[in-house]
């Protein structure tokens, strides 16, 4: 059984959308766990007793509690407005989360909606919860796209994988 509903590993700054994740996760009862630091964690710790949501803020982790973590949760969610390749959605996918993240450049390139995790069009709290919603309560649905995650992480995204194709590309 997880230690967390949802997860999110991210700096806390407005593009991330950790608000509307506080919202969306207060308002379907899930707890969170939030790791990473940042100018608006005061602003989101008053809002997270504002919609008296079950959320704790874990602060700056080093790899290894970052991984503790994921083990520990159930559904990683990265709904940031823009976004690089993010090691810890990799990271989540190879542990076989529940994945949603936003339509961000860096993100859909990575997970493809309804297969391998569940991607926004828009980012609100009423889009946010639709989703956690589905991947909480869709058992089977959810849980052979966090297999195609994990399968997807470890072909693509795995250093030994990297690794092989470096050598038959030389």
């Amino acid at each position: 059984i997880p230690k967390y509903d949802v997860v999110s590993l991210s700096r806390l700054v407005n593009w991330k959308n950790i608000d509307i994740l506080i919202q969306a996760c207060a308002t379907l009862g899930l707890t969170l766990a939030i790791a990473g630091d940042g100018p608006e964690r005061k602003k989101l710790e008053n809002l997270a007793k504002e919609v008296n949501g079950d959320v704790k803020f874990l602060g700056q982790l080093d790899r290894q509690d970052s991984l503790t973590l994921l083990s520990e949760s159930e559904i990683f969610v990265l709904i940031s407005e823009y976004e690089g390749l993010s090691f810890a959605l990799i990271e989540a996918m190879m542990l076989g989360k529940k994945i949603l993240v936003s339509n961000s450049p860096g993100n859909s390139a990575v997970i493809s909606d309804f297969r391998d995790g569940l991607v926004l069009s828009e980012i609100t709290p009423i889009s946010v919860s639709e989703r956690l919603k589905y991947l909480k309560f869709e058992g089977a649905k959810a849980s052979a796209m966090a297999l195609n995650a994990s399968v997807k992480a470890r072909e693509k995204y795995c250093e030994s994988s990297q690794l092989r194709k470096m050598i038959k590309f030389i």
